[in-house]
C-alpha cells in the first residue's frame, strides 16, 4: 500500500485509532503531549496527509521517550502546598475564533491533572479567554 502524498487515501490509514492511542497516554501518562493531541483530533474526520505526518511524529516520539515518566514523591515540607497553572491562546489562528485551554494542577511537587481543550466560548481578547480559562478549572 502506497501511502505518498500523491497515493494518499485516508481510509488506508487508521488515523483515528492512532487519535484514540494518543488520548489514552496523554490522560494517564504524558502530560507534554495534551496540546499536539488536542490540536490533531480536531481533524478526526477531515485529516491531511501533513495531519498524518504529524501524528507519526508523536508517535515516534512517544516511543523514544517511554523511558521517562511521572513520579511522586512526598516531601513534608510540600505537604500542604496546592498549585493550580492555567493558559489561554487566544483563539486568532482557527476557523471559529475559539480559544484553547490548558491547565495543570500540584499537590506538592507532584502533577495531579493535567488537561488541553478548545473553549466553548468565543473570547474578544486575550484577558478574556484567560478568565474563561480560570473560570474553567476553579
Amino acid at each position: 500500500m502506497d501511502l505518498s502524498p500523491r497515493n494518499y487515501d485516508p481510509r488506508n490509514y487508521p488515523y483515528r485509532n492512532g487519535i484514540g492511542v494518543t488520548l489514552f497516554l496523554n490522560h494517564f501518562t504524558c502530560p507534554n503531549i495534551s496540546y499536539a493531541v488536542n490540536n490533531l483530533g480536531r481533524r478526526q474526520c477531515t485529516y491531511s496527509y501533513a495531519d498524518r505526518k504529524a501524528l507519526q511524529r508523536l508517535m515516534r516520539y512517544i516511543k523514544e521517550t517511554a523511558h521517562l515518566g511521572i513520579t511522586y514523591t512526598y516531601n513534608p515540607n510540600f505537604e500542604d502546598k496546592f498549585e493550580i497553572f492555567v493558559d489561554a491562546s487566544l483563539g486568532t489562528n482557527n476557523k471559529q475564533g475559539r480559544s484553547t485551554t490548558g491547565y495543570a494542577i500540584f499537590i506538592g511537587p507532584n502533577l495531579v491533572d493535567w488537561k488541553t481543550q478548545l473553549q466553548k466560548h468565543v473570547a474578544l481578547s486575550s484577558a478574556e479567554a484567560e478568565y474563561v480559562a480560570l473560570s474553567r478549572v476553579c
